[in-house]
């Protein structure tokens, strides 16, 4: 039978057969109370977004929160604290689970690509209606983990050490790795900092801009970091929290052309990046300046 949640070719993720472009936030569990977790939920859902990645702490505690992000049309990713062999037979048919996370950031913790093939296997056996979603925080490592997983899902956090320009290219890399496997890529969009060697978070122009990069690079799905992982919190940082609403409204009005265009091409200019979506007689057309200073474009309409 077709799976409740699968792929077409150019990456596009299909939810119960219709294509589906998750928008969503981290919410780092383990670090709060089951009843932040419900704030969470209902303030990203009030906010435009669709989905959310959080951890399931408690067995009996879960069920709960699946049934409020059903109730708001939100969609959860799961990673465990809790033996999956008793999560996913339990939960693998509530309506709003997207998927399930092997392992966050596994080449980081030693986990090697072989144990990630094998969590994979057993998930599968156990659930095979939903994806798995491994992220990847090594560019190096974006070959070894790809053929592994269902979605690919890279988070370049630049601010304030790098280059916001930077993302792109990672994420083209990781596309390509990904394609060798017909793989699909999402992107993890830093949206944290004032902690560690991230001493602020990105502004709204340096967050529009990395996530825009990295769907020019090829990313069809998006969980930005982090709506709360106990040092930092997005509610305290008003201006953000209101400029990643508007880019959920902003993906929300493209992804008709997104994910069902029928022609597309992307390119870098000098000076800028440019794509366009088709569907029918009607196109999007987006640049992205990563420069920090303005520049001219020309556009000419072909008949």
């Amino acid at each position: 039978a077709k799976a409740r949640v699968s792929f077409r070719a150019d990456g596009v993720m299909l939810l119960a057969g219709k294509p589906f472009l998750p928008i969503g936030f981290y919410h780092v569990s383990q670090s709060f109370p089951p009843e932040h977790r419900l704030q969470m939920v209902r303030d990203v859902a009030a906010a435009g977004f669709n989905t959310v990645h959080t951890r399931i702490l408690k067995l009996e505690q879960y069920g709960p929160f699946l049934d409020e992000c059903e109730r708001l049309g939100v969609k959860v990713i799961t990673e465990f604290s809790v033996p999956p062999e008793k999560v996913i037979p339990r939960y693998r048919n509530h309506p709003a689970v997207l998927g399930w996370n092997p392992g966050d950031e596994p080449a980081a913790h030693g986990t090697l690509p072989e144990e990630m093939f094998a969590r994979y296997d057993r998930f599968k056996r156990l659930d095979p209606d939903h994806l798995a979603y491994t992220v990847i925080c090594r560019p190096l490592e974006y070959a070894a983990y790809a053929r592994g997983t269902d979605v690919l899902a890279p988070d370049p956090y630049p601010v304030p050490r790098g280059k916001v320009e930077s993302v792109y290219q990672l994420l083209k890399q990781a596309a390509w790795e990904a394609r060798m496997h017909r793989t699909a890529v999402w992107a993890v969009p830093q949206c944290f900092g004032g902690y560690s060697a991230w001493t602020r978070p990105p502004t709204p122009a340096e967050l529009r801009t990395m996530t825009y990069l990295e769907l020019l690079a090829g990313a069809r799905g998006f969980i930005l970091y982090t709506y709360a992982d106990g040092k930092f919190q997005i509610r305290d940082h008003d201006v953000l929290w209101r400029a990643a609403g508007g880019l959920a409204g902003e993906l929300k009005a493209l992804a008709p052309f997104l994910l069902d265009a029928t022609s597309t091409s992307a390119k870098k200019p000098t000076k800028y990046y440019a794509a366009t979506w088709w569907r029918g007689e009607m196109g999007r057309v987006v640049l992205v300046n990563a420069t920090g200073e303005p520049q001219s474009f020309s556009c000419k309409a072909e008949s």
